[in-house]
């Protein structure tokens, strides 16, 4: 069952399940995630936005991003990553490579990103919102939990 917003609040974010929470990114049923300060391009070259102002990437290139924010979540809880539609609609697209273990250790979310689109390059800048996690409630406690290992 999807966390409705007063269930993300109440079971995650006041548990220090999200660092730093901001309330204006908390929506009905997910939270909204921002662009993190480090990009690792195709080509291995290291981004660091906040030593640039913005980051075009052009037409077909592709980069490994990570979020502002960093979560650890509880064992009864997981969540589902995506691109934000408005970035989707200029041809971002990204692929998560969201683990159940960065989910719960309280680290970063890593994602790929790809700029699908032709013609036109987009712009990326430290902090813009890039996508969006919804939270889930798991049917039972996990044989395999992560706390345990």
């Amino acid at each position: 069952m999807i966390l409705s917003d007063h269930e993300i609040l109440t079971e995650v974010a006041d548990k220090e399940g999200i660092k730093p929470y901001l309330p204006e990114l908390l929506n009905p049923s997910v939270y909204e995630v921002r662009l993190g300060r480090y990009l690792t391009t195709e080509h291995g070259e290291k981004i660091d936005l906040c030593h640039v102002d913005t980051y075009t990437l052009n037409p077909g290139e592709f980069l490994i991003a990570q979020t502002i924010e960093t979560f650890k979540l509880p064992t009864l809880i997981t969540a589902q990553f995506k691109i934000r539609e408005t970035l989707v609609k200029q041809g971002l697209l990204g692929e998560s490579t969201v683990t159940e273990e960065a989910l719960h250790s309280g680290g970063y979310l890593t994602f790929a990103l790809k700029n699908y689109s032709q013609h036109t390059p987009i712009v990326l800048d430290h902090g813009m919102k890039v996508g969006k996690l919804t939270f889930m409630w798991l049917g039972d406690t996990p044989d395999n939990s992560l706390e345990v290992r």
